[in-house]
């Protein structure tokens, strides 16, 4: 009985490695703006206002996010349509969040934050059966030219490797941004409450 439930899973095993696509998942650029990881961070900002003047990528390879067991996870086409899409999580959050004409600057005087967010690094990979995410998101915060906030804001996410299926790595590319946007909505509503510029 033994031997037979072993052979039964050492089956099972090679089957689940025949399964895995090697064919490269290509992201949507226009994915859904990821919804609060957790329930904590779904709540109020108020009249807090982020008005996004710049967003940047600054992967050292913007082509592509790694591998999960031998399948390639190619970057969006359009990484800032992607990084925008994800940072309209923080509306879903309580924030209001404008993104103004090319050109055009936060009015003077404004109480509104002028972020400028870069994407530093994205990358997943596969440790033992499961796959895993991280990601570093840097926002500057300013209002009227002074400097609120100047900091760096991790996503990550660790969860068991089944197939390496498209709607699986999909998930798991919108649970690490859902976990960074929860850490900056936090800090952008903190910075939003505050009068006083970074030291």
């Amino acid at each position: 009985m033994h031997a037979m439930r072993l052979r039964l899973l050492l089956c099972a095993v090679c089957c689940l490695g025949s399964c895995v696509s090697r064919v490269p998942l290509v992201l949507n650029s226009n994915v859904p703006s990821p919804g609060p990881a957790s329930h904590s961070a779904a709540g109020s900002g108020g009249n807090c206002e982020l008005v996004l003047v710049s967003i940047r990528d600054e992967r050292s390879d913007r082509t592509i996010l790694g591998s999960v067991l031998g399948r390639a996870v190619r970057a969006p086409e359009d990484p800032q349509a992607w990084i925008l899409s994800a940072l309209r999580g923080l509306e879903r959050r309580g924030l209001r969040v404008a993104v103004p004409a090319a050109g055009s600057t936060v009015s003077p005087g404004s109480d509104a934050l002028a972020g400028e967010v870069t994407l530093k690094t994205f990358w997943l990979t596969e440790i033992s059966t499961n796959k895993a995410g991280n990601a570093v998101v840097h926002v500057k915060l300013t209002r009227n030219a002074a400097v609120i906030s100047d900091q760096d804001y991790r996503g990550s996410r660790t969860v068991t490797n089944w197939s390496s299926g498209d709607s699986e790595l999909q998930h798991l590319v919108d649970a690490v941004w859902a976990d960074a946007i929860d850490k900056m909505a936090t800090g952008i509503m903190g910075a939003c409450a505050s009068n006083v510029p970074a030291a």
